[in-house]
């Protein structure tokens, strides 16, 4: 083998190390990134359940209201409820987008 040989064979070893390395690094990263995407998804389906109770717990709650307040209670607090939910829908949202 002629000294450009060694050279060239030399210089491939080297690119074939960096590549092996940059492969190395993305897969790695891709693991990393799975595993992170898995967290996120429980903890959206662990929202979405807490939604959901806390939707069941507002009709409940409201219905309670609707039976002992006048209507113009019943009004006023049906628009804070809404409120109050709105509120938790946009905490929910912004949960998801972290």
């Amino acid at each position: 083998m002629t000294e450009e040989e060694k050279k060239r064979l030399s210089t491939f070893e080297g690119r074939l190390r960096r590549l092996v390395d940059s492969y190395d690094e993305v897969k790695r990263k891709y693991s990393e990134t799975s595993q992170l995407l898995t967290v996120k998804q429980k903890e959206l389906e662990q929202m979405r359940i807490e939604q959901k109770n806390l939707k069941a717990s507002y009709t409940n709650l409201a219905n309670a209201l609707t039976l002992r307040l006048t209507s113009s209670d019943v009004e006023e607090t049906k628009l804070q409820l809404t409120l109050l939910v709105r509120e938790v829908d946009k905490c929910i949202a912004s949960l998801l987008h972290n």
